[in-house]
């Protein structure tokens, strides 16, 4: 997975199946000016997921779909 707005700090994703089971997480605590960050889920079963990303004091969440 890629997102790529221009992070301001370090970064921290927690990705979650839709029984609230954590299944990934990562941090990149030197993401600052960094693009794109770099996220492995290829180990991930077809499904929804909810990912929560953290950075800055912002918060995210993004549905993520494995076909």
């Amino acid at each position: 997975a890629r997102l790529s707005p221009k992070w301001s700090a370090g970064a921290r994703f927690r990705v979650v199946d839709m029984l609230g089971r954590l299944v990934a997480e990562r941090e990149f605590p030197n993401a600052d000016g960094l693009d794109i960050l770099p996220l492995e889920l290829q180990d991930l079963g077809k499904g929804l997921y909810l990912m929560f990303v953290e950075s800055g004091g912002q918060k995210w969440q993004v549905k993520v779909v494995i076909d």
